[in-house]
């Protein structure tokens, strides 16, 4: 549990982007405890670099791209990360970190959340594309921003910080998951990035239209499923599949 310092050697024309809090030294930065350092990761290299504040607090968003990665529309993506942050602040009321940094890397995907950070995956050849491409790319943004919420800070009874033992099985996955899923759609739709051709309802039907036709949800309770997300055993709800993003 204790504080730790953190130096990262990089080569000069690289830059560092992390939640971890910095010194005066700019190549070392702080962590108050353990539980602040592996919730804190770090992206070096050439980066692409913007920022914006929402009341106040100021927000990072670092692009890291692959060489010859085609050029895309970054005033429209940072702009868009900006008004998804507004929007989910103001379901929250405040944004409860002293700062945020968002990281995309070129040529990955998916995504992971933290407390005052955000890993993510942002393909440059499909974010040149536009139109859906990016609208996607808000869609997993959103998502895993929410988390900074729900599931970072209102989180599973189960989850109690860092244990080096097997990962908690918990019950309530679905809510953290499926409420952030709810929310990802909301908040794109409310800061106008909402794909032109679904309305909110046609996308509720279709979720709900999923849900009733996979006869998983009839036998298995979302607690079943959210303790199997993790599970160690490949049948741990025996032959049926279902995730816990749906509920």
């Amino acid at each position: 549990l204790a504080p730790a310092h953190v130096r990262v050697e990089v080569p000069a024309s690289w830059s560092v982007a992390t939640a971890l809090r910095p010194t005066a030294d700019s190549h070392t930065f702080f962590a108050a405890s353990v539980h602040v350092l592996v919730e804190s990761p770090v992206l070096a290299g050439r980066l692409r670099d913007w920022r914006f504040s929402v009341d106040g607090v100021p927000h990072r968003v670092v692009y890291w791209p692959l060489p010859n990665a085609p050029p895309f529309d970054t005033a429209a993506f940072v702009s868009g990360i900006e008004r998804i942050v507004r929007q989910a602040v103001a379901v929250f009321g405040r944004a409860p970190w002293p700062d945020y940094t968002f990281m995309f890397e070129d040529g990955a995907y998916g995504g992971l959340e933290h407390p005052g950070s955000v890993t993510l995956g942002a393909p440059s050849e499909r974010l040149a594309q536009g139109g859906a491409w990016m609208t996607s790319a808000f869609g997993e943004t959103a998502h895993e921003f929410f988390h900074a919420w729900n599931l970072m800070r209102i989180h599973p009874v189960e989850y109690q910080g860092v244990d080096h033992r097997a990962p908690a099985l918990s019950r309530g996955l679905w809510f953290s998951e499926g409420l952030s899923m709810y929310y990802s759609d909301l908040l794109r739709r409310r800061a106008g990035l909402s794909p032109v051709d679904s309305t909110r309802l046609v996308h509720l039907e279709h979720l709900i239209s999923r849900y009733l036709s996979n006869s998983a949800y009839g036998h298995v309770s979302v607690e079943e499923i959210s303790r199997a997300a993790y599970a160690n055993r490949p049948d741990a709800i025996g032959d049926f599949s279902a995730g816990v993003h749906l509920p």
